[in-house]
């Protein structure tokens, strides 16, 4: 069984990360935040689902963020119970652990969250974006995380090199091993064509097994291209 907890401030990539795990390697996605987004969806409806969670409400004066953040500390954490949402959280992650099922929870803001991973025998994972400015300066997105065992996953260029970055953590020395004496797709000289007859880009596409991941320069779509590796 596989538990992986995300860390890093808002727009940091967390969700994208979780993503990927949950289509390519069979994790299920979780969050702390599922009950809170249930319940804001319940009250607001489409004017929390849809549009930009920084931008505030017309009539309200407050992003759906500033919405999930107050409602998850303020309210949840410091007025009912400073574990509420890791205890709702951990009775999902017990199921998945019975089961043996991978499992990755996005959106880790708090000590007490990242904890609760940890025991359970789950890993951080602490996705960092250096051109990224913070959103507000809420509590939850204050947490001091040095003293915590995490692998940091930098994410810097495109979406492809974001992607290999995770399966080279996911995988481990495995997999950088196997990527070194890959031949970039690019550099061959009959390169594949996508579906749509527009050429696959292959630098920075993502590696592994004996699949090669690469995406369409025209539809943008994600093909596997499976083929005898050449070392």
């Amino acid at each position: 069984m596989k538990l992986i907890g995300l860390i890093g401030r808002a727009r940091s990539g967390k969700d994208t990360v979780a993503g990927y795990l949950a289509r390519r390697h069979m994790f299920s996605h979780i969050a702390f935040a599922d009950p809170m987004k249930q319940m804001l969806e319940a009250a607001f409806g489409d004017l929390f689902r849809d549009g930009d969670r920084e931008k505030p409400i017309d009539w309200l004066g407050k992003s759906p963020r500033q919405l999930m953040q107050t409602l998850g500390t303020e309210w949840g954490r410091n007025q009912i119970h400073p574990e509420l949402w890791v205890l709702l959280t951990e009775q999902k992650v017990k199921h998945f652990v019975e089961l043996d099922m991978p499992l990755v929870i996005s959106d880790v803001r708090f000590h007490n969250e990242a904890d609760m991973i940890l025991k359970h025998g789950g890993e951080l994972w602490h996705i960092v974006r250096p051109d990224f400015f913070p959103v507000g300066g809420h509590v939850s997105e204050m947490a001091d995380w040095e003293a915590y065992p995490r692998k940091k996953i930098l994410n810097a260029g495109s979406l492809e090199e974001l992607y290999l970055k995770v399966e080279e953590t996911h995988q481990g020395e495995t997999f950088t091993q196997f990527i070194e004496q890959v031949k970039v797709f690019s550099q061959e000289p009959n390169p594949k064509l996508c579906r749509c007859d527009h050429k696959l880009q292959g630098t920075g596409a993502v590696f592994y097994q004996s699949t090669k991941l690469l995406q369409c320069s025209n539809c943008k779509g994600w093909q596997q291209v499976r083929k005898p590796i050449e070392v």
